[in-house]
């Protein structure tokens, strides 16, 4: 989500849709304040990106590590060979992005909340916007075929590690990346009731 994000700002954002989004909020002067500091800060979401996705694939391998110290001798899987199997999972979520990418290039947004609200292939786009509650949004979005997929990649690529069973590996999957992405949510929406 930061990648399309960092790109849309490139890509996809005009000044107009700020004008239109935040106008009700806020006066010229301030979006073009808030323009001018996005555009001074704009080099630290290039930096930040590469260390952003660092430690995403540190604490999803440190999770599945975790499940080799629980299972012992079934599973032998280096710390390593774990962060290589999560970071070509991880691949899988270039697929929205580009997606994203894509349809706003060829049907440009008028509104930030356009942007935001389109998550292509998550259980989000089976609402209508208005009908979500804030806090609801971000599961919504969360869960999606790319993130079911993420999963299975996870699991087909580590089964080798449990004598290629492929049922223990989604166990296993289950059991570590998916407490921990649980547990996200949950942090995510206790974030989004008290701060909104």
């Amino acid at each position: 989500m930061v990648f399309d994000n960092i790109l849309f700002t490139e890509i996809s954002f005009t000044e107009g849709i700020y004008y239109q989004s935040l106008g009700s909020q806020l006066s010229v002067n301030q979006i073009e304040e808030f323009l001018k500091t996005q555009q001074e800060w704009q080099w630290l979401g290039y930096f930040t990106l590469p260390i952003i996705y660092m430690i995403k694939i540190m604490l999803i391998a440190s999770t599945m590590y975790g499940v080799k110290i629980m299972v012992g001798k079934i599973f032998q899987a280096s710390f390593r060979e774990i962060s290589l199997v999560v970071i070509k999972a991880d691949m899988i979520f270039l697929i929205p992005a580009i997606i994203k990418i894509t349809w706003f290039t060829f049907y440009p947004a008028h509104t930030l909340e356009e942007i935001q609200y389109f998550m292509p292939g998550s259980v989000f786009q089976l609402f209508a916007n208005q009908e979500i509650v804030p806090w609801l949004v971000y599961p919504l979005q969360a869960f999606s075929i790319w993130e079911v997929g993420f999963w299975l990649i996870l699991a087909f690529e580590l089964k080798e590690f449990f004598n290629n069973d492929f049922g223990r590996s989604f166990q296993n999957v289950m059991l570590s990346y998916g407490s921990g992405f649980l547990v996200w949510i949950v942090f995510v929406v206790f974030l989004t009731i008290n701060f909104t």
